[in-house]
């Protein structure tokens, strides 16, 4: 008989009545039953809280902190799950009724890593579907080893609703507060870096999660810079391969041009100056 992984899904909430109650059925309704879900109230002023007081299940939990942010909001998940493998979903995202079955077969069968993660689908601003082209990643499961390269050359592999991770691996590596406090944008981007640099993420490559890209409705809104995560400073960790060396240098050079581009569309020539300023310090 198989041994019976238990799960603490740490689900961010902030302002998403709209979505929080089909996040947390698609939890509700996994046919692996073994798990808990912290949600981390971050100071919501809609209805969100109220919607999950309706629901009536032993294994949620609520806990409420001043907003401090999604990072922060994740890191005390992390601190507060009762379980070794911690999984993240969004508030605005939904979960096949087979993630966490996925996951546990895989944890049960490779122990070793670190992180487990599966493919997924998304819903853009305008409401189509459509399947991101995962490149380097394995032909059906397995370790991923080619994390920077793929992320260069496609859309990003690794997301916060497809992926969980050993609650203890983290702290012995150090990790546990694996999030950066005060960033809104790159913070995931930033989490998934450190763990590749471990060598260590085991992936799945079959589309288990729906994204919502909620935050994609804000485009027509100024870019704060001063929110985003400072991507040079990728170029300060630590790693033996010369290759990540390089990718990581190329994923910096990518990701401060696609800020680059934003500024320079909305007329933040400011803001400019700022992203400039990120490789001179």
């Amino acid at each position: 008989m198989m041994k019976k992984i238990i799960f603490s899904v740490v689900i961010p909430l902030y302002n998403k009545e709209k979505y929080i109650k089909s996040t947390i059925s698609s939890v509700l309704h996994q046919t692996w039953p073994f798990f808990e879900i912290v949600i981390i109230n971050d100071g919501s002023t809609d209805r969100g809280v109220d919607i999950i007081d309706e629901i009536k299940d032993e294994r949620i939990r609520l806990i409420t902190q001043k907003n401090s942010g999604v990072s922060v909001a994740r890191n005390n998940g992390i601190k507060e799950a009762k379980y070794d493998w911690v999984a993240f979903l969004d508030g605005d995202d939904e979960w096949d009724s087979n993630f966490l079955e996925n996951m546990a077969y895989a944890i049960k069968n490779t122990s070793e890593f670190i992180a487990y993660a599966s493919g997924y689908k998304k819903f853009n601003a305008s409401g189509n579907l459509f399947y991101p082209k995962l490149r380097y990643t394995p032909r059906n499961q397995g370790k991923l080893i080619n994390y920077y390269k793929s992320c260069f050359w496609g859309p990003q592999i690794l997301t916060s609703s497809s992926i969980c991770i050993n609650k203890q691996i983290l702290k012995n590596r150090n990790l546990f507060k694996l999030f950066p406090k005060g960033i809104k944008r790159g913070e995931d981007l930033d989490a998934w870096t450190k763990l590749n640099l471990l060598d260590n993420v085991y992936f799945i490559n079959k589309t288990l999660v729906t994204i919502n890209s909620v935050a994609d409705n804000v485009s027509n809104s100024m870019y704060n810079i001063d929110e985003s995560f400072n991507y040079p400073l990728w170029l300060n960790y630590k790693t033996n391969s010369w290759k990540k060396k390089i990718f990581l240098f190329v994923l910096v050079m990518k990701r401060e041009a696609i800020i680059f581009k934003k500024l320079i569309l909305k007329k933040q020539f400011k803001d400019i100056k700022k992203l400039i300023k990120r490789w001179t310090n």
